[in-house]
């Protein structure tokens, strides 16, 4: 394993298994387990782009580009084609949280502007905007896993030069 820059480990060597995945919302692949060369990387999330191409390549020389947070966001093959999600693969999904995060960004500043115009309206205005906040933490968590995959994919695009093919999920 090496470290490529901006929090993406590659992992080269032969595939020898991966475990079993577990599929979450449709998208993503959850595997607990990858067994790469003499590295084991655990808890990685694989579009359903390169799920195909992950799964056909046990038993072969690869290399696999992983972003910070565990997102598999390119590989390599053999024949020395790269196969890299795209940007639309790592984003998607992503609307809903900015949605959610500003929607609640949006309740905190009419309940600060209300206040001085009627309390009562200020007050249940916070107290949807509370409630609304817990919505809003795991929606930044999602947020931060698309920014360093997209970190990750401008890496694994620049060290695989003019071999890649871009994968959708």
């Amino acid at each position: 394993m090496e470290e490529a820059g901006n929090g993406v480990r590659v992992y080269e060597g032969k595939l020898d298994s991966i475990s079993p995945g577990q599929v979450a919302n449709g998208m993503v692949t959850n595997y607990a387990l990858i067994e790469i060369g003499d590295d084991a990387p655990s808890n990685i999330k694989v579009v359903n782009g390169l799920d195909g191409k992950l799964g056909s390549s046990v038993g072969e020389n690869v290399k696999l580009w992983v972003a910070k947070g565990g997102m598999l966001v390119g590989l390599e093959n053999e024949d020395g084609k790269a196969y890299v999600i795209g940007e639309k693969a790592a984003t998607k999904g992503a609307w809903g949280a900015h949605f959610v995060v500003w929607f609640v960004v949006g309740a905190w500043v009419l309940t600060l502007i209300s206040f001085g115009a009627n309390p009562f309206i200020g007050m249940m205005l916070g107290f949807f905007a509370f409630l609304f906040s817990f919505l809003a933490i795991p929606m930044v968590t999602v947020l931060k896993a698309v920014s360093r995959a997209k970190n990750g994919i401008a890496v694994a695009m620049k060290q695989a030069k003019g071999r890649v093919v871009e994968v959708e999920g």
